[in-house]
Order: C-alpha cells, then sequence, then structure tokens
C-alpha cells in the first residue's frame, strides 16, 4: 500500500517545474489560437487541446470566454517605473533635485496667486 509506515512514495512530490511546462503549453496553444484564428480553423488541430478550443469556439462562445477568462491570472502587476532598478544614492538624489524644483516652482509665484490667510487672536 501507499500509506504503509515507511514507505517513500511520493515523499519528493512532483517533479519541478511539472505544473509550469503545462501551464506554458496552455497558454501557448490559447495565445496562437487567439493570434491566428483563420489559420488555426483552416488547418487540422494538431494536438487534442487545440481540437477541444476549436471546437469550443465554434460550439459554444461563451464557455469559451469563460475558459479564457478562468486560466488568466487574477492578479496582473505591471511596473512601468524604472524607480524600482535605482540604487539608494540615486533616488536621494531625486528626491533633492524635486525638492528644489518644487521650492524654485513655490518662490517664481507671485503674491497675487497666494492666498493670504489671517490670523484671528
Amino acid at each position: 500500500m501507499k500509506f504503509e509506515p515507511g514507505n517513500d512514495y511520493g515523499k519528493q512530490g512532483r517533479p519541478r517545474g511539472a505544473r509550469n511546462r503545462l501551464a506554458s503549453h496552455v497558454f501557448a496553444d490559447v495565445f496562437e489560437f487567439l493570434q491566428e484564428a483563420p489559420a488555426f480553423e483552416a488547418s487540422e488541430p494538431t494536438t487534442k487541446f487545440r481540437a477541444l478550443l476549436l471546437t469550443l469556439w465554434r460550439e459554444a462562445p461563451r464557455d469559451f470566454a469563460r475558459f479564457i477568462a478562468s486560466i488568466m491570472p487574477k492578479e496582473l502587476q505591471i511596473e512601468t517605473s524604472t524607480v524600482n532598478e535605482l540604487s539608494d544614492e540615486e533616488l536621494d538624489r531625486m528626491i533633492e533635485m524635486l525638492r528644489s524644483r518644487a521650492l524654485a516652482a513655490r518662490e517664481q509665484q507671485s503674491p497675487d496667486d497666494m492666498k493670504m490667510i489671517e490670523h484671528v487672536n
């Protein structure tokens, strides 16, 4: 039996990267299908999964869309800023530069642009 004392079956778990390889194949097939649907439809599907995608797309478009949505990541992080790549010294210089620009802009404002707040005792 698998679960007798001293049995080492499954001790190491799944092989490293097994799920990642499967997921990468699924994403690649779905991406190819979505990018080149007319060419995909004209040719004979090369795998059972591609045949399944084609059948879903033709016969149950709502289920096809639901499947595509289900394999998409729930959270997506996009980093468009290079601030994460800057060193601490570069960040300090950038902060000082921004402070000096803000002070210069404040000094250039005319007194007419500033609002006066009167202090009432």
